[in-house]
């Protein structure tokens, strides 16, 4: 492979890391007022519900960790493929 691929798939990796994990982190944290708020009183919290009974930050969070695990599988597969595809250093 040449090193035009192998620059490429480094691209890949942070562009994952800066276009993928760093804006789903950003949402985790701007929903975790809410969490607490649900948390310490499930009653009396103005939390959405979906059809009244399941808290909508609950389904945030699971949208967030499935988006989360697909972005982390990416960047290691980016990073398989780029270790792969580097050349081989010879010492002679």
């Amino acid at each position: 492979m040449s090193y035009f691929w192998v620059q490429l798939i480094n691209k890949c990796y942070y562009g994952q890391f800066l276009l993928g994990i760093l804006p789903i982190m950003i949402g985790m944290g701007s929903q975790i007022p809410e969490v607490f708020m649900y948390f310490s009183d499930p009653e009396g919290s103005n939390t959405p519900t979906f059809k009244g009974f399941f808290p909508m930050v609950f389904i945030w969070y699971i949208f967030f960790l499935i988006a989360l695990q697909i972005h982390i599988f990416v960047m290691y597969f980016c990073n398989q493929l780029s270790s792969a595809w580097t050349p081989v250093k010879k010492n002679d």
